[in-house]
């Protein structure tokens, strides 16, 4: 089976997630998924039955919380779906925009101190 299917109003997923920052205490995932038509979907999973998470030793601190997840024959109602099917890649892009004017703004002001300093 693929990394996730239609079925009824519910989509199974099957598929491992590594690496995920605060998936130890996290009760709801958002996750990237590949569709059957080679597109990409976002699906807000709850955590409950076919949801297993495990702590991952880092060399920074355990407070992250720093997990393996995997989703084993979990059903996710259609509702879960963010954005529109097979148009996930814009609803990840679009946290991005508001990360990348962070880093823009932030690291405009730590460049114009020493440029005034200097002049």
């Amino acid at each position: 089976m693929d990394d996730w299917q239609v079925m009824r109003k519910f989509r199974l997923t099957f598929f491992p997630q590594k690496w995920i920052t605060n998936g130890t205490f996290a009760d709801y995932f958002t996750v990237g998924c590949r569709t059957d038509q080679g597109g990409l979907s976002v699906l807000l999973i709850e955590r409950g039955p076919g949801v297993e998470t495990k702590p991952i030793k880092t060399p920074y601190s355990t407070t992250a919380g720093t997990a393996y997840i995997t989703f084993d024959n979990v059903f996710v109602p259609d509702d879960h779906l963010l954005g529109k099917e097979n148009k996930g890649l814009q609803v990840i892009l679009s946290n991005f925009n508001h990360e990348r004017c962070g880093l823009c703004l932030l690291s405009r002001r730590a460049l114009s101190k020493p440029f005034t300093d200097g002049v």
